[in-house]
């Protein structure tokens, strides 16, 4: 439990990163906005996907939880960033 709980913390480690890169990386011609799109929907269907179907493995749902965590990270590193500026 401790090893699944860990690999779904992860992304909240390198929230340093997310931040180089939405300030150093536009998506078309933007700083931030497209970045919280994309990963609000990513986090979506992520989440959709947990809900709808049932799942036998713990990995798979570890990598779903993994996936919603760091789209969930990103998106609070973005919302920071606007709200500071």
């Amino acid at each position: 439990m401790a090893v699944y709980n860990g690999i779904i913390g992860l992304p909240w480690s390198l929230k340093v990163f997310y931040g180089l890169i939405s300030d150093n990386v536009k998506l078309c011609g933007r700083k931030r906005k497209p970045y919280l799109i994309f990963f609000a929907f990513v986090q979506t269907i992520v989440m959709f996907v947990l809900f709808a179907y049932d799942h036998d493995n713990a990995l798979s749902v570890t990598m779903l939880l993994f996936t919603a965590s760091f789209a969930m990270a990103f998106s609070n590193v973005v919302i920071d960033a606007i709200l500071v500026v």
